[in-house]
């Protein structure tokens, strides 16, 4: 919902494809999008298809309960697929927060020295591929700094 409601102080209106009748986000979240008179929820369905020649120009979105396809015109699309993190493996490991994400310092390596964590899986407010590819630099450089110098 944090990037709905960005969007939509961009934009003319953003559609919501919404895999499920409701949502997961924080009710504050809900409410501030629920509230906003140009953002729209399709409700239990997902992306089949994205048209489009030079640029994105429809996608194809199928409803999960009554199997229909419908073409929706849009100009561009913005993936957001959830905020769980795929940290199952590393519980018990490293420190993580109370939702999942793994703590990091600020060379992103974790309570266990020389195993770092960089992008989504990271405890951090921002969540972007620009921040994960630097969070990855900075572990690249601090680990070759520390380990192999």
């Amino acid at each position: 919902m944090t990037e709905a409601l960005y969007l939509a102080n961009l934009v003319d209106e953003v559609l919501v494809i919404h895999r499920r009748d409701k949502l997961r986000a924080t009710k504050v979240l809900q409410d501030r999008a629920f509230a906003k008179p140009n953002i729209r929820f399709v409700w239990d369905s997902i992306v089949k298809e994205i048209k489009g020649s030079d640029k994105v120009e429809k996608v194809v979105v199928e409803n999960k309960k009554a199997g229909e396809r419908t073409e929706l015109e849009v100009d561009g699309i913005f993936i957001a697929i959830g905020v769980v993190p795929n940290s199952e493996i590393f519980k018990g490991k490293v420190h993580m927060d109370s939702q999942g994400y793994i703590v990091t310092d600020e060379n992103m390596e974790t309570n266990v020295k020389g195993v770092y964590a960089v992008g989504d899986v990271r405890s951090k407010k921002l969540r972007q591929v620009v921040t994960a590819v630097a969070e990855g630099a900075i572990a690249a450089s601090h680990a070759a700094e520390t380990y192999f110098s």
